[in-house]
């Protein structure tokens, strides 16, 4: 006696399901993709450096000057984010972590790799690259707004409380 109706049918959802399953994999996967940017150690790139588990988000900072990090994850796995300048030098550069409230300060290393980017030289009237008088004072009064906004500082929020 061979298969049944239902056991042919049942062999038939299920092949038919596979490219489904495995589309819904890559789509899961693509989507995780374009949540991280991708870690390009080198000037005007992005080091993605692991902190490893923790039950709180660590504090991650500059060794420098003491710059807070994006510090992106879960308990189990913390992950850093450095935005690299494009004016870095290669070398070893240090970010600093701290785990919780009284703990000790660790130093984190990782190395900045060269990178020759491609370059266009162009040639354009000075008119062209300077700003008018009325562009200038608009500078001027912006700068300071600016600088204020940009050199601040704000925890991320949760899912549920993002608005």
């Amino acid at each position: 006696m061979g298969p049944s109706r239902r056991d042919t049918l049942l062999w038939a959802l299920g092949i038919a399901a596979v490219p489904a399953a495995r589309a819904g994999k890559l789509q899961a996967r693509s989507a995780t993709a374009d949540v991280w940017p991708r870690a390009s150690q080198v000037p005007g790139g992005v080091a993605r450096l692991s902190l490893g588990p923790a039950a709180v988000r660590p504090v991650a900072l500059t060794a420098e000057s003491d710059i807070p990090l994006l510090v992106v994850g879960d308990a189990v796995e913390w992950t850093a984010l450095v935005g690299i300048p494009l004016a870095a030098t290669p070398s070893e550069a240090t970010i600093r972590i701290v785990a919780g409230q009284g703990a000790t300060a660790r130093d984190l290393h990782y190395t900045i790799a060269p990178k020759a980017y491609r370059e266009q030289r162009l040639k354009v009237a000075p008119r062209t690259v300077d700003l008018s008088p009325e562009d200038m004072a608009r500078y001027e009064r912006e700068r300071t707004h600016q600088q204020t906004v940009t050199a601040s500082f704000s925890q991320p929020c949760r899912p549920a409380n993002c608005e």
